[in-house]
């Protein structure tokens, strides 16, 4: 089972105002794999399969390096996977047939970083049994 945590969702009125492109305005950082989700609300004219460019824009460069571009399709939840690694953003260019949209952007959690979350959730409920230990005395 993959697991993954939310980290932007958001929605857009393409219908009342045309844009080029879109900076999804979070941070990422060596997140190789990402599930994104697009989802028309409104019921599209034909039958589409893409929703637009993805470009993975690398900031620790000048003048926004694009280190890799990805077609969308318009799957319920679609993973894509990086080849750069190092901190990113995401600009989206959407295709002009998309009017009301939401956009969701799940990072995947890896099992070490399961583990770690977890050990550290258990050293701290050991330092809170360690508390209570010393304040009643036992």
């Amino acid at each position: 089972m993959i697991t993954s945590q939310l980290v932007y969702r958001s929605e857009y009125r393409w219908d009342l105002k045309k844009v080029s492109s879109v900076l999804i305005p979070y941070l990422f950082s060596n997140d190789a794999s990402l599930i994104i989700t697009i989802q028309p609300k409104s019921k599209l004219a034909k039958n589409y399969q893409t929703a637009g460019k993805l470009d993975q824009i690398l900031i620790d460069y000048p003048n926004k390096l694009v280190a890799s571009s990805q077609i969308i399709n318009l799957t319920k939840n679609y993973q894509v996977s990086f080849p750069q690694q190092g901190r990113f953003q995401l600009e989206f260019f959407p295709y002009q047939f998309l009017g009301r949209t939401l956009i969701s952007i799940n990072r995947i959690l890896d099992s070490e970083f399961e583990a770690n979350s977890l050990l550290q959730t258990v050293e701290r409920i050991e330092d809170k049994i360690d508390d209570l230990n010393d304040l009643i005395g036992g």
